[in-house]
């Protein structure tokens, strides 16, 4: 039988009894067969020396996964050999053969005659560290958005199997979504991140875990099949994945039409590589696409292909102008939190909020499970049902977890799950949610360790619903809000039922114990036995202040001697011995010192032992590098105690960049008094240490007892190191696959100056941490940053969004930029001078916001945030951006602009710069000589349409309530259908925006009331006015004013006839353009009008920017004012500030003379609606 020791009984005792390690003693044989363990081994692997004597008959390597062996199998045979120090990682299943990762860290004994006999094995359980490596790993090779292989990953992986030279037929497929940028643009970026998240999904659930799936553009994705029985397998597949994409979102609440074109190309028949496989799907895709997309086509090599211009292009269409009012997240965000923590009663609290939060989503159910204790069972504890909706939560008590598989998996690392088709579940969890009648479900998850605590979730039973990463994002905070509250009483009856049990297992220790805070020192509890050592100390007091009389921390203190010390205690006349572990002392971080002062806790005064200490000091260096969270830390805290043992004046370490040719301190301790030179070792030249490398290769160790007996041929050796004040020194080389990499140096050292030993076994576990931490940077640099441009990419960013909703910076400047016409450029010329664009554009972005943070978020798409600037400086770097980008005035981005001089979520800051790119992307389609062809009908209809007088102007009068009459009216467009029916603006203005053809109508309004005002002088119509409604696209047009002027300039008309119509919605985009336009306008005469007011944001900012004429009370305000008294005092409230400011005001849709009758006792200036007069034709005009 194994036998169990003590941890302390060990010659190798750790530092710190709170870092749970387990040590091994093995012999060295075949097997590393277990002599002794440590109780600390039982708990980190589960298996007790009984379990690994019946299981694996004390053998250490029948314990490890089959796949891991040989890791320990060379491990085994380094140390045989005589190897002082050895690692190995490996993964240990457990009883219910799930697989953990440790790290084994082995120290060979020798016997007298200096042959290995056996070794000592310190194990630490590396599994946390290992999961977080591969996420890195996971991070670096698959695309943020969709969870496929990233573009580089998917071509490097497919190039390694092709090596190989298959057997059998494979099929490359380049897969390309019809018209995507038409969904970001109608729904939103938000929306077409979810589409392009489902498409991913659909295609792997389609492929076979074998095959190669990735994205490799914006709406690009590639599949590379792998061992296909015939190139008509490939042929099928492709016609099944065009299918799916058809009906992948038919059945959704909201309306979405998704098609594909695909390009196959087979091995070895249409290409033995990946260059010519990818060249050839990608020539078969662009037949696909001329032909009328929404197909595939297989590569033919006898058909002739050319790389013309294939003129299609994917222009998006449009944000509805008159979209619905939308809470923002921060103010949503800020009711729950004030409902939650302002309510006296919690249920009415939370109660209220499911309310709030499922009619602000309109989803069919929100609702709370709160699980037990032990976390078996879980209850429905709260919920609320949309109208129509049945309730559930008598149904839904005290269910069995185990009823429904393992459905805390469900919940990814976010704590979401998020299921958009039930249909997709586990059987066991799909029946139970059929039962309720849902159809999809979003579901948050709140956590008491490892266990699921409950979870709060929204469901859809209406069909299926797409969420967006905002919506989640904001229920999920929302979630997470709400599970604290949940949870607040229980926490703190836990606090005291936790405490009562800490003080009591405590008090009953025969140590004496105390409790100290982390950082100040102080007191938090005192053992029974402590309060009777001593009687005088109370809790508050400082550790060393209240025990030793002293002003600050002792010199003797276990936590800077590796967690133990040695004092006397005067009160005894003894010297003992302090151990320190780190602990949590409810919730807080702090330190658990204890000391016996029986027999079993004395220590003689003058007990040393160096070879001891060595090993200690060692076994301490080891645990810090392998346990510690920050690698550079623990560096730093193991080099000094290596200070501390060899009393040296410096210990640092020396790393050797050879790229570069130079060499770097990158770590460094000094003893106090002893200045320091990590400063000036920096890019030191190679030369300089030439002679310890050479040194190095030939031995494993450099020792200088003294400089000054350094020959002549050392002499440049000589000078750097008396420059420092060295006077001796030692150094071992840090190694890394054979390769010298650097070197630990000790500068000067008194004592235990012959122990080689002890820094030749830390070298070798300082070069695999190293090693590791290096590996851990790349990964993570890949993880967050755009491989091709070297700017950060979509993880970086959403890692930035935590950080600027804690720092809420200001003034901030935002600019969305998209690559116009990317996706023509790679087709017609190839992906490798569309590369050459996105490289380009991004070195210019580098160039001219050099202190920026700067976003690829997908293949043509840019985000530029810049902090702290000036919104003339900021507008400078815009210019200057474009201009770099621009030729013969055509730039090859567009970009919308924002900037705010007060904190401003970042979310909606960036929607309102994307609506304002898609502004500017209007613009280039309309200016740019390479037009899509299937454009110019659309433009050649709409020519014709308005000169046949299919698009006509109606007048609606306003009543200028003071004088009793009407002196001004507002031109609306209508059209004429072929039937003669007249049709609204919201059946073809949509569509008009969408193609970028709007401006064309809003000229051709201002042309006609030019003409109109013209025809009217003379007459009793001479002194109306007339007002403007101007499209966003137009009126953020870089020409638009001078356009306008030109027209204008024809008619012989005052300025002030025309009124130009501004909605809220305009000039939330962009507040400083626009004030900046309106003055353009205001300043040659033209009267300005706020429209909409109240509908969408409360624009008191924009009121005092800009000079308005008039102010517009939107329909809804006007019409909901008699359902309360709150709505009648707002409207007198909105007249009075106008007329306080020197604006007049309107209100609109005014319906009934009781409507009438009231807002001109209010005083308002004027009124327009159905009761003063419909819209209607000019003819038809009265006054």
């Amino acid at each position: 039988m194994i036998k169990v020791t003590k941890q302390t009984n060990f010659k190798f005792q750790m530092a710190t009894d709170s870092l749970q390690v387990g040590i091994l003693k093995c012999r060295i044989d075949k097997y590393l067969s277990i002599e002794e363990m440590n109780s600390g081994f039982v708990q980190l692997s589960g298996y007790s020396a009984e379990d690994m004597e019946k299981r694996f008959q004390n053998h250490l390597m029948e314990c490890v996964h089959p796949e891991d062996i040989s890791v320990l199998t060379t491990l085994q045979t380094d140390i045989s050999r005589g190897k002082i120090c050895a690692a190995a990682e490996f993964r240990i299943p457990g009883k219910s053969n799930v697989s953990r990762w440790y790290r084994l860290l082995a120290l060979t004994q020798f016997d007298e005659f200096k042959k290995p006999y056996s070794v000592i094995g310190i194990l630490f359980d590396i599994d946390g560290e290992m999961q977080f490596m591969n996420k890195l790993r996971s991070q670096a090779e698959q695309d943020s958005l969709t969870g496929l292989y990233n573009r580089k990953e998917t071509e490097l992986r497919i190039k390694e199997y092709l090596d190989r030279k298959p057997e059998k037929c494979c099929a490359l497929f380049m897969i390309d979504t019809d018209n995507f940028k038409q969904v970001n643009d109608t729904k939103g970026h938000m929306m077409g991140d979810v589409v392009l998240t489902e498409m991913a999904s659909a295609m792997k659930s389609l492929m076979r875990t074998t095959d190669i799936v990735g994205r490799i553009g914006g709406d690009e994705f590639t599949i590379f099949m792998k061992d296909i029985p015939s190139k008509d397998a490939a042929r099928k597949k492709a016609e099944r994945l065009a299918d799916v994409f058809r009906h992948l979102f038919e059945n959704e609440k909201f309306s979405l039409q998704i098609t594909c074109s695909i390009g196959v190309a087979a091995y070895p028949d249409d290409g033995a590589d990946f260059k010519t496989l990818y060249k050839h799907a990608d020539q078969a895709l662009y037949q696909a696409k001329t032909h009328g997309k929404n197909k595939y086509v297989m590569y033919n090599n006898k058909r002739a292909y050319c790389a013309e211009d294939t003129g299609y292009s994917s222009i998006g269409a449009h944000i509805d102008s008159e979209s619905r009012t939308v809470q923002s997240q921060g103010d949503l965000l800020a009711d729950v939190f004030k409902i939650l923590y302002r309510m006296e009663n919690p249920d009415q609290a939370i109660n209220l909020i499911l309310e709030t939060v499922g009619k602000k989503f309109d989803v069919s159910r929100a609702y709370i499970f709160e699980s037990t204790e032990d976390g078996k069972y879980t209850s429905n504890t709260y919920e609320w049902c949309n109208e129509g909706i049945p309730p559930q939560i008598l149904m839904l008590q005290n269910l069995n977890y185990n009823q429904f598989g393992d459905y805390h998996t469900l919940f990814q690392d976010n704590s979401i799950f998020y299921c958009r088709d039930i249909n997709t579940l586990h059987p066991k969890q799909r029946e139970i949610l059929e039962e309720q009648g849902i159809c999809s479900t979003l579901q948050c998850a709140f956590w008491k360790g490892e266990n699921l605590a409950g979870f709060i979730g929204f469901d859809e039973c209406t069909g299926l619903r797409l969420w967006t990463k905002e919506e989640v994002d904001t229920l999920s905070l929302i979630s997470q809000m709400m599970s604290i509250f949940l949870q607040k009483r229980r926490v703190m009856d836990w606090n005291s039922e936790m405490k009562l049990q800490l003080h009591t297992i405590l008090d009953s220790n025969d140590s004496c114990i105390y409790v100290i805070q982390q950082d100040s020192f102080e007191l938090l509890y005192l053992s029974q036995n402590t309060k009777e050592l001593k009687p005088k100390v109370q809790l508050g007091e400082f550790c060393y202040k209240a025990f030793y009389g002293k002003d600050s921390i002792c010199d003797f203190c276990p936590l800077l001697n590796g967690g133990t010390g040695e004092l006397y205690v005067p009160e005894k006349n003894i010297h003992i011995k302090l151990q320190a572990s780190s602990m949590k002392w409810l919730g807080n971080d702090g330190y658990l010192l204890s000391f016996r002062t029986d027999s079993g806790g004395i220590v003689p005064h003058d007990e040393s032992c160096s070879a001891f200490m060595a090993e200690k000091s060692l076994v301490d260096c080891l645990q810090w590098l392998t346990s510690s969270e920050y690698l550079d830390d623990a560096i730093e805290y193991v080099l000094r105690i290596v200070q501390n043992y060899y009393q040296s004046d410096r210990v640092y370490i020396i790393e050797a960049d050879v790229k570069n040719n130079v060499a770097n301190n990158t770590y460094e301790i000094c003893a106090e008094g002893v200045s320091p030179q990590i400063d000036h070792l920096q890019n030191v030249p190679l030369e300089t240490i030439s002679f310890w490398m050479e040194q190095f290769e030939i031995r494993d160790y450099i020792k200088i007892n003294n400089i000054e007996e350094l020959g002549e041929d050392r002499r440049l050796e000589y000078d750097i190191l008396k420059k420092q004040g060295i006077k001796s020194l030692m150094a071992i080389p840090l190694s890394d696959k054979g390769e010298i990499k650097g070197f630990l140096g000790v500068d000067d050292p008194k004592q235990n100056k012959k122990n080689f030993h002890y820094l030749k076994g830390l070298s070798y576990f300082l070069e695999s941490e190293i090693a590791k931490n290096t590996l851990k940077k790349k990964l993570e640099l890949m993880s967050y940053q755009d491989l091709m441009t070297g700017l950060e990419n979509r993880n970086s960013f959403l890692n930035y969004c935590e950080d600027f909703s804690i720092r809420m910076p200001s003034p901030i400047g935002i600019i969305f930029m998209d690559i116009n016409g990317l996706k023509r450029f790679n087709d017609a010329k190839g992906h490798v001078y569309g590369d050459m664009i996105v490289t380009h554009v991004s070195d210019m972005i580098k160039k001219f916001f050099p202190d920026a943070r700067k976003f690829r978020l997908s293949g043509d798409e840019f985000l530029v945030v810049s902090e702290a600037l000036t919104y003339e400086a900021f507008m400078t770097q815009v210019s200057s951006l474009e201009e770099s980008l621009s030729e013969n005035n055509l730039c090859i981005i567009s970009m919308g602009t924002t900037w705010n001089d007060i904190y401003t979520d970042l979310n909606e800051s960036l929607n309102k710069a994307d609506r304002l790119m898609y502004l500017k992307k209007q613009e280039y389609y309309r200016t740019s000589q390479n037009i899509a062809p299937e454009k110019t009908p659309l433009l050649k209809d709409l020519t014709n349409a308005i000169l046949n007088k299919e698009y006509l102007v109606y007048l609606q009068p306003k009543i200028n309530l003071g004088s009793d009459s009407i002196d001004s009216a507002e031109a609306l467009v209508r059209y004429r259908e072929k039937d003669g029916s007249i049709s609204p603006p919201f059946k073809f203005i949509p569509m008009l925006e969408s193609e970028g053809l709007i401006s064309n109508i809003d000229f051709f309004v201002l042309e006609e009331v030019c003409r109109l005002l013209t025809s009217w002088k003379n007459t009793p119509f001479s002194e109306i006015r007339l007002a403007l409604n101007l499209s966003r696209i137009t009126l953020f047009d870089d020409h638009f004013f001078t356009r306008f002027w030109e027209i204008f300039k024809r008619y012989d008309l005052k300025p002030e006839q025309i009124e130009i119509e501004i909605t809220e919605a305009q000039e939330t985009l962009n507040k400083k353009q626009m004030a900046l336009l309106l003055e353009q306008l205001k300043n040659r005469g033209f009267r300005i009008v706020l429209d909409d007011f109240g509908v969408a944001y409360s624009s008191y900012e924009f009121l005092m920017m800009a000079d308005f004429d008039l102010l517009k009370i939107d329909k809804s305000v006007v019409q909901r004012y008699e359902t309360s008294v709150k709505g009648k005092a707002l409207m007198k409230h909105i007249v009075q500030m106008s007329h306080d400011i020197g604006i007049k005001c309107c209100a609109e849709g005014v319906e009934t003379e009781e409507q009438y009758n009231f807002i001109k006792e209010i005083g308002c200036d004027y009124i327009q609606g159905y009761f003063v007069g419909k819209p209607a034709p000019p003819e038809k005009f009265k006054l």
